[in-house]
């Protein structure tokens, strides 16, 4: 296994790992900024090392990538320049988890591609197993985007 592409796994469970502690953190309105940066960190070098790894092609990937990092820029721009005054607050927090909800799609895609007790579930990713999956991790980021929302700090 290539090297980047090991980097790219690592930095990818890190990240995921990080963005639910994230998640909960923001649930609690105990968010540090140390917390912050490290997740925002972590997902913009899954998403560079990502797109770096060797394609003979445009992969829908490379589309999650450029909306990751478009979130991305969101969120730094609400958080570092606009200080999350006013409706910036709930735009980092939007963007933030969009980009965390990206990458666990990403990784659920990958489970049913890797994962051989998967992979006869959904061989295309259309079957039910796949779109049961995909459906249950929409519903979840999409509670948690509406908690997180509520009024209150995110940043100590």
């Amino acid at each position: 296994m290539d090297l980047l592409l090991i980097f790219h796994v690592a930095v990818s469970v890190i990240a995921l790992l990080w963005g639910g502690l994230f998640s909960l953190q923001i649930l609690q309105n105990g968010l540090t900024e140390a917390r912050t940066r490290i997740f925002l960190l972590l997902t913009l070098l899954t998403s560079i090392s990502g797109v770096v790894l060797p394609a003979d092609k445009l992969l829908p990937s490379h589309l999650f990538v450029a909306l990751t990092l478009l979130l991305l820029a969101v969120a730094l721009y609400a958080r570092y320049s606009a200080g999350l005054q006013g409706r910036w607050r709930p735009i980092f927090l939007i963007s933030s988890l969009l980009t965390f909800y990206l990458n666990a799609f990403v990784a659920v895609v990958q489970a049913f591609m890797k994962i051989p007790v998967l992979q006869p579930l959904a061989p295309t990713q259309t079957e039910l197993p796949f779109i049961i999956a995909q459906l249950l991790l929409l519903l979840a980021f999409g509670w948690l985007i509406f908690r997180s929302c509520r009024p209150g700090p995110t940043q100590s």
